[in-house]
């Protein structure tokens, strides 16, 4: 059977992140049950058979489904900035004026997870990229705004670890932000 690792991420077949919080024993079967959240929102918290959480995806059900396991450990630690360095390169490469289609045509890729926070980059350089194409701005604008995106989804991602952490100060992430609007009103993420 395999190992579980408490405290790390995996991904859900489907696609969703969720965090392993503890490994227990069921009082009345004795059956080993796994605890874990949803990454995104700490208060879902759920329980299931830990012989379930290492099955095999029911290729007959799912045929579909990228992965080989129900649940899957995450490279850690995951790699979001590589992420997001590749879907601003393939965003800054589109040609087309929708944005929908910017953004199917980087959801299609492999490498994209679209239950992370991962999509909400994607969704505004998509938007972004749409509108210089259209001949609304300027492609130093896009990447601007991308360098600005990338620095909010840390800051953002920071402050969720902080959060399933169970940290008891937001005065870091508070700071965080206070600092990267003083960063923005001077101008420090204008094209270079």
């Amino acid at each position: 059977m395999r190992d579980i690792k408490i405290g790390k991420t995996y991904r859900h077949f489907k696609g969703n992140l969720y965090k392993v919080l503890s490994v227990g024993v069921d009082t009345e079967t004795g059956e080993s049950r796994v605890v874990y959240c949803d990454v995104s929102d700490p208060s879902k918290v759920w329980v299931r058979p830990l012989d379930m959480f290492v099955s095999a995806v029911d290729r007959a059900k799912y045929p579909a489904a990228s992965q080989e396991y129900r649940f899957e450990l995450v490279d850690e630690p995951f790699q979001w900035d590589d992420m997001i360095a590749a879907i601003r390169q393939r965003v800054m490469a589109a040609t087309s004026t929708d944005p929908v289609e910017i953004a199917k045509s980087v959801m299609a890729e492999d490498f994209m997870y679209m239950h992370g926070p991962a999509h909400h980059f994607l969704d505004g350089a998509a938007f972004i990229r749409a509108f210089v194409n259209a001949g609304g701005g300027s492609a130093s604008g896009v990447a601007s705004v991308l360098r600005l995106a990338t620095v909010v989804l840390r800051l953002a991602t920071a402050l969720l670890a902080a959060l399933i952490l169970n940290w008891t100060s937001i005065r870091w992430a508070s700071a965080q932000w206070q600092c990267l609007a003083q960063c923005a009103d001077s101008g420090a993420f204008a094209a270079q």
